[in-house]
């Protein structure tokens, strides 16, 4: 029997079934969203590669319009978080990468930082704290960023990590949990400057793109597999400690609106699952729509979590 984190792999799953669900549906079809996030009102943020901006909805998706930056029509939007009444976004090109950081009531660029490094960084997720410390994570250099004196620097730059995507921080903000597409979730202790968990060699953890911290869990959205049926979003048990993982509940499995879901946010207890980013119908070395006339109007999957 192989052990994973501090228990067997023995009934590690179980399938969750939640009736708590509606479809929110923004009428936008050309957008290859990846980021999502709900403002203070409700409203929705997505994050966008091929349209290259952001879009605010109202809470039940509708009346959908830019939000306009310097960057907007230029950089493909991915990561995106709301916090204290600022958006935190990510965008790239191929050559460059910027965090930028928006007024939500003026709906103005209020900050910005560009990376141009060779070979390529990619900015794709991060996770803010209460006093807007970010933590950033570079998918292509398996780096995590952070701002020190006004610059975005490296924080963390290691194998232990490599290929991180999506990127949590627990309640009391003193750990970091960052999903490595390789070595699975890893459990990073700020105080200490260490990762307290091992490397997963089972797989149980790997390829997840978005990732959340929710009640001692990590909720997370795996979608790497060529098989559109085994996309699923799952949540992971922690320890008492917070350093390990318990078990796992898959909350959803090829549910009829995932076509290559992606990313999430998480409001009083209700998950915002940004549920057809259609990247598959994106040539993302071109960026070019590959059939336009497939693309439908943009799903959330909305539900509560128990």
């Amino acid at each position: 029997m192989k052990k994973f984190g501090n228990f067997l792999l023995i009934g590690l799953f179980t399938m969750s079934c939640n009736p708590d669900t509606e479809i929110i549906m923004v009428p936008q079809k050309s957008l290859i969203p990846e980021g999502i996030a709900v403002g203070p009102s409700g409203e929705i943020y997505l994050s966008n590669i091929y349209a290259k901006n952001i879009i605010r909805a109202n809470s039940d998706g509708a009346e959908p319009k830019v939000i306009w930056t310097r960057f907007t029509g230029e950089f493909s939007g991915v990561g995106i978080t709301e916090k204290n009444g600022k958006l935190y976004n990510l965008a790239n090109t191929k050559h460059q990468s910027v965090f930028q950081i928006i007024d939500i009531e003026k709906e103005e660029l209020f900050q910005n930082y560009l990376v141009s490094d060779t070979p390529r960084t990619f900015l794709n997720d991060l996770a803010v704290t209460s006093k807007g410390k970010v933590y950033i994570t570079d998918s292509d250099r398996s780096r995590i960023y952070t701002i020190e004196n006004d610059s975005l620097v490296v924080f963390i730059e290691s194998d232990e990590i490599q290929y991180p995507n999506g990127i949590a921080l627990s309640d009391d903000e003193q750990t970091l949990y960052m999903a490595s597409f390789t070595k699975g979730i890893r459990i990073y202790d700020l105080l200490s400057g260490q990762f307290v968990n091992e490397v997963d060699e089972l797989g149980v953890t790997r390829a997840i793109d978005g990732l959340k911290y929710y009640q001692n869990s990590l909720i997370g959205i795996q979608n790497a597999s060529r098989n559109p049926e085994e996309h699923c979003i799952v949540r992971f048990y922690l320890d008492n400690e917070g350093s390990g993982i318990d078990r796992v509940d898959t909350l959803f499995v090829n549910h009829p609106t995932f076509n290559i879901p992606t990313t999430f946010d998480i409001k009083d207890g209700w998950v915002y699952c940004l549920s057809n980013s259609q990247l598959d119908n994106l040539d993302q070395e071109k960026m070019q729509l590959i059939n336009e006339e497939d693309l439908t109007d943009t799903y959330i999957l909305k539900f509560k979590l128990k």
